[in-house]
C-alpha cells in the first residue's frame, strides 16, 4: 500500500522569525520545510570566519534583554537558554566625551523606579539633566504620543542636548539601530515600556555566552532537524506557482519546484518585495505594505584581535564617538583569543572596500579614539582586524506607515508573512521577530483546523 504524504508547509527565510515559525508548527504533525538562501541559518544572528582571524566573530555585536520573554521561552524549549546571561543588577558602563567613566545602574527596585533611580544617580549628567531625563521617561511611559512624530522631534521638545547626547541617543541607537530622526517616538516608548519598565524588575541587558552562529546556525538548526523539520540552506526562492488563488508550489532558482500546503514568508521587506514581484498580479500583495518605500539602516562593526591585551568591561557605551560601543568578547565568551568588537555609527566611513584604504582609516581614525577612551588599550599590538558592513541590518518603516499596524495575512489565503518589522507592538528586535514567527505559525495552524473540519 502506498501512503501519500501531505505537502509541506514551506517557510522562506531562516532568520529567527522563520525558525520560530518552524518550531511553532512542529506539533501539527505536518511536514515543514525551512528554506534559507545563505549557507547558514540565523539571519543577523550569525557568526563569520575570515582568513587571519584567530576566532569566529559575530556579524555584529548584539545585546539581549531579559524582558524578551517569548525569545527566552523559545530558547528554553529548544534547550539553548543557558547560552545567554543577564547579569543582575543591570549595569551599563559609559565613558563620556571628555573621558570620564561612570556606571548607569539599574537599581534593585520595582520597575519603573529601577530605571528612574539609575538615571537620578548617573554622574555623567548634571542634576538638571538627570531630572529632565526622568521627567521625559515618565512622559514616554505614561503619555499618548502622536504617530507621526519622530523620536528626535519628541526628545528635542522634552529635554536638552546634554541628556540627549549622553543618554537618549545612545539608547535609541542601541535598541533600534537607527538614528532618532528615522524612527517614530512610539518605538522608543515601546522599548522603554516593554524592554526596561515591564514587570517587577524590568529588563536587564544580557549577552550570548558563545558565538551566535554556534547558538542559532548550529544549535537551533540541530533542534529543528531532530524535531523533523527539513532545513535547506543555500536555496534561493525564485517564484511560486499559483492555482485557484492559492500557492501550490515554490520555485527555486536552481530549477526545482517544491509543492506546498502553505507558505510562511519570513523575509525582510526588501527581499519580500523582490519575491512577490515574481508572482502573477503582485499589486494586491505589495501595495498594502508599501514595500517599495521601506528603507534600511546599515550596521558597521570592527573586530580586533591581539595576542595579549587587557580586559575591559563586557560592553561599554562611548557616546559622541565614531566607535560608539565596545564589546570585549573575551569577557562575553570566556575565550582569551576572542576579539574586541566595536560598533561604528558615523556616516562618513569610506566606501572603498580595499584592504589598504580600510586599514588606513582604522589606524588613523578609530584606534586613536579607542585608545583615548580606554588608555589601557593604547599599547596593544593589534595583529588582526575585520570590518563588517551589513548594508541592510534593520528595516526602516516609511513615514506613511507610522502608527499603522501591518497585517501578516495576504490576498493569498495560504501565504502568511513574518518578520521583525511586522509585529503589531514592538519595533524591529529579536523579540519582535520571534513573536511574529510564532504568530505566523498560529495562523497556519488555524487554517489547518479550518480545512480539517
Amino acid at each position: 500500500m502506498i501512503i501519500s504524504m501531505p505537502d509541506p508547509i514551506i517557510i522562506i527565510g531562516g532568520g529567527i522569525a522563520g525558525m520560530a515559525a518552524a518550531w511553532r508548527l512542529i506539533p501539527t504533525g505536518l511536514p515543514v520545510t525551512l528554506l534559507e538562501a545563505r549557507p547558514r541559518l540565523g539571519g543577523r544572528l550569525d557568526s563569520l570566519r575570515a582568513a587571519g582571524a584567530p576566532t569566529p566573530f559575530d556579524n555584529g555585536p548584539h545585546l539581549f534583554l531579559s524582558s524578551y520573554v517569548r525569545t527566552r521561552r523559545l530558547l528554553r524549549e529548544i534547550g539553548l537558554e543557558r547560552d545567554f546571561d543577564y547579569p543582575w543588577p543591570g549595569r551599563l558602563p559609559v565613558i563620556g566625551p571628555q573621558g570620564r567613566a561612570a556606571i548607569l545602574w539599574e537599581w534593585p527596585l520595582p520597575a519603573p523606579f529601577n530605571f528612574s533611580a539609575g538615571l537620578l544617580s548617573f554622574p555623567l549628567l548634571s542634576w538638571k539633566a538627570r531630572n529632565r531625563a526622568v521627567l521625559a521617561a515618565r512622559d514616554l511611559l505614561t503619555g499618548p504620543l502622536e504617530a507621526e512624530v519622530s523620536a528626535a522631534q519628541w526628545l528635542e521638545a522634552h529635554g536638552e542636548a546634554e541628556e540627549r547626547g549622553l543618554f537618549w541617543e545612545p539608547l535609541v541607537r542601541a535598541a533600534l539601530n537607527a538614528p532618532s530622526e528615522a524612527v517614530p517616538v512610539r518605538d522608543l516608548q515601546v522599548i522603554l515600556r516593554e524592554g526596561f519598565a515591564k514587570g517587577l524588575t524590568g529588563g536587564r541587558l544580557g549577552h550570548a555566552r558563545r558565538p551566535l552562529g554556534k547558538i542559532f546556525g548550529e544549535g537551533m538548526r540541530r533542534a529543528l532537524e531532530e524535531a523533523g523539520v527539513q532545513v535547506l540552506t543555500g536555496h534561493t526562492v525564485g517564484g511560486a506557482e499559483i492555482t485557484a488563488g492559492r500557492i501550490t508550489s515554490v520555485k527555486l532558482r536552481n530549477g526545482r519546484s517544491l509543492p506546498c500546503r502553505a507558505v510562511v514568508a519570513a523575509l525582510p521587506p526588501w527581499a519580500l518585495y523582490d519575491w512577490l514581484r515574481t508572482l502573477p498580479h503582485p499589486t494586491p500583495l505589495v501595495a498594502p505594505l508599501h514595500l517599495e518605500a521601506w528603507g534600511a539602516q546599515s550596521l558597521v562593526s570592527l573586530f580586533l584581535w591581539a595576542g595579549q591585551r587587557p580586559w575591559v568591561e563586557p560592553w561599554t557605551s562611548l557616546p559622541g564617538r565614531r566607535a560608539a560601543w565596545v564589546f570585549d568578547y573575551t569577557r562575553l565568551w570566556g575565550d582569551s583569543r576572542a576579539p574586541l568588537g566595536l560598533i561604528l555609527e558615523w556616516p562618513d566611513l569610506p566606501q572603498s572596500q580595499t584592504a589598504a584604504a580600510m586599514r588606513g582609516f582604522v589606524a588613523r581614525e578609530i584606534l586613536p579614539e579607542l585608545a583615548a577612551a580606554l588608555p589601557q588599550l593604547s599599547r596593544v599590538p593589534w595583529r588582526a582586524w575585520k570590518l563588517v558592513r551589513e548594508r541592510r541590518a534593520t528595516p526602516l518603516r516609511p513615514r506613511a506607515l507610522w502608527g499603522h499596524p501591518l497585517s501578516p495575512t495576504t490576498a493569498l489565503p495560504n501565504l502568511v508573512l513574518a518578520g521583525d518589522w511586522l509585529d503589531p507592538l514592538l519595533p524591529p528586535t529579536v523579540e519582535a521577530a520571534v513573536r511574529s514567527g510564532e504568530a505566523a505559525g498560529e495562523k497556519i495552524i488555524m487554517q489547518k483546523i479550518a480545512l480539517d473540519k
